[in-house]
């Protein structure tokens, strides 16, 4: 039996309880133990979606109990591009928090392990229950990231997203009593063989449960009036990390259930004019509260709302296709995308909140001249403001460019338009930072010190204490250029991941190669 998938959940799992353990007895080494525990997870994520891209999917049955009667984790085409999600977005965070002196913080670190742990166990999944203590150990985990500052109004925001996720797994947990009550079984393969023969209303339930709770997750409308506060509560690493890797792990769970266990584009073919109607909301909605928010925390998270909108936009496209290649074509813009914004936005939290450190303000009308005092994090802001934009030849244009394609075969133009839009007013919010950035102004001089209040003019990070290993002083600088020179180069370099994706992309769009590698034991 391979072991691999188990690993995945088990190694962050146990580098937390290490971590816990070193902070009691030499505090100091937490951030060495935590980044070393990042770097192995990430080589096994690595080494893993390269195995399945290469080799096929994997199956670990817990306890050597099959399924459908025992728990399974399962890693297939579809599973593998989000372990590189995974594994990039932890690396580089936990870069980041030792640069900034955070990772010799117990408490910071054991949560990072946990939510990361989270995501690769909703990643490999392979039935409802065991996905839904995943999704609620996220929950616990992200709640105490957004509230681990010790401040009323910080405390207050984190317990907000805890009332959103209360209501996101009661949601969940009647989805899965009316599956249960139809078909016996929790397994998401298992579900496959048998929801032809569920009534439709029953599959209707399902699928809109499953949305709303998983929505509530990833910011869709109107159920995102959580992430703005929380996000300028949080500090920007675990901000970087929860919208540019936590989020595309819900939506890759939500994609899961309703096209491998509902199998809703043969039992629901209705529910994409929905999808689509929800996804053009997003777009409209996010970006026109991006265009008028004058914090830097806050118009990155309305930035976010309205990219779930083009994802989910893509994915409706799929409506009437019944093609499997066809599908997985279509599909492949979203996946495209999801993986633009992930490594776009994880490069604008950073940028922002060296820029906000350096100002001491996260106001964006005060960054004057932030173009002299942070060159190089102002730099990878314009690319990767570019890429998330749409401007070729970024990815982002490309992503775009195909969803647009896919929606106006399925939808007619109406789709394209507000796509256009929503284009438009995102070049012209992202423009405005741009313009603020380049005005001259007498920017701070000196090293950074103290500590931001996070009231109106604070995003309440602490800034860069310069309390690092010599070797990762220049890190951020050059993670920050990386992900902003492959959001550039991504765009016509495209057929270097397309192997990956494209995989994925078939891996989703048809049920049958799951199941025979779920229910024949892989």
């Amino acid at each position: 039996m391979n072991h691999l998938p188990v690993l995945l959940v088990v190694i962050p799992l146990g580098f937390a309880v290490l971590t816990s353990l070193v902070a009691l007895l030499k505090e100091s080494l937490v951030g060495l133990v935590w980044f070393t525990g990042a770097v192995i997870h990430a080589a096994l994520l690595l080494v893993t979606a390269g195995l399945v891209v290469t080799y096929g999917g994997m199956v670990y049955a817990v306890g050597a109990w099959a399924a459908p009667i025992g728990i399974v984790l399962v890693v297939d085409g579809f599973t593998s591009l989000f372990l590189v999600i995974i594994a990039v977005g932890h690396v580089v965070s936990a870069v980041f928090a030792m640069n900034e002196g955070r990772a010799e913080r117990p408490t910071f670190g054991v949560l990072m392990l946990l939510i990361v742990t989270a995501l690769s166990g909703i990643a490999v999944a392979g039935d409802l229950f065991n996905l839904f203590v995943f999704l609620e150990l996220g929950t616990v985990s992200t709640t105490a990231l957004i509230a681990l500052k010790r401040r009323d109004d910080v405390a207050v925001r984190g317990f907000i997203y805890l009332i959103y996720a209360s209501l996101s797994g009661i949601l969940y947990l009647l989805a899965v009593v009316v599956l249960y009550a139809q078909t016996g079984v929790l397994t998401i393969a298992a579900i496959s063989t048998v929801v032809a023969e569920m009534p439709r209303a029953a599959v209707a339930v399902a699928a809109a449960c499953f949305i709303g709770s998983l929505g509530i997750k990833f910011a869709l409308v109107p159920l995102h009036l959580w992430q703005a506060p929380a996000y300028q509560a949080a500090g920007s690493t675990a901000c970087a990390f929860l919208s540019g890797t936590a989020m595309k792990l819900y939506l890759c769970a939500l994609l899961r259930i309703l096209f491998h266990g509902l199998r809703v584009h043969e039992t629901l073919p209705a529910l994409f004019p929905t999808l689509l109607v929800l996804g053009l909301v997003n777009i409209v909605v996010g970006h026109l509260a991006g265009l008028a928010e004058p914090e830097a925390k806050r118009l990155l998270a309305y930035s976010g709302v309205a990219h779930v909108g083009y994802i989910l936009t893509g994915v409706a496209a799929v409506y009437g296709i019944t093609v499997v290649d066809q599908r997985a074509a279509v599909l492949l813009a979203a996946l495209i995308h999801i993986l633009m914004h992930s490594l776009t936005k994880t490069t604008l939290f950073f940028a922002f909140r060296r820029i906000t450190a350096r100002f001491r303000s996260s106001a964006l009308r005060e960054w004057r001249g932030a173009a002299r005092a942070e060159p190089v994090a102002c730099a990878a802001l314009f690319v990767a403001a570019l890429a998330i934009v749409g401007i070729p030849p970024t990815i982002g244009f490309f992503s775009k460019w195909l969803i647009a394609v896919s929606v106006f075969r399925a939808f007619g133009l109406i789709p394209v338009l507000v796509i256009g839009l929503g284009t438009i007013i995102s070049m012209i919010y992202y423009a405005r930072v741009a313009t603020w950035a380049l005005a001259l102004g007498d920017a701070p001089t000196g090293r950074i010190s103290g500590r931001h209040r996070g009231d109106g003019k604070t995003d309440g990070v602490e800034p860069t204490r310069e309390r690092t290993l010599p070797a990762l002083r220049f890190m951020p600088a050059v993670l920050m250029g990386t992900g902003a020179s492959v959001a550039l180069l991504l765009g016509p370099g495209l057929p270097w991941v397309l192997p990956l994706l494209e995989r994925a992309a078939l891996a989703i769009s048809d049920a049958e190669p799951y199941i025979a590698l779920v229910l024949g034991g892989g």
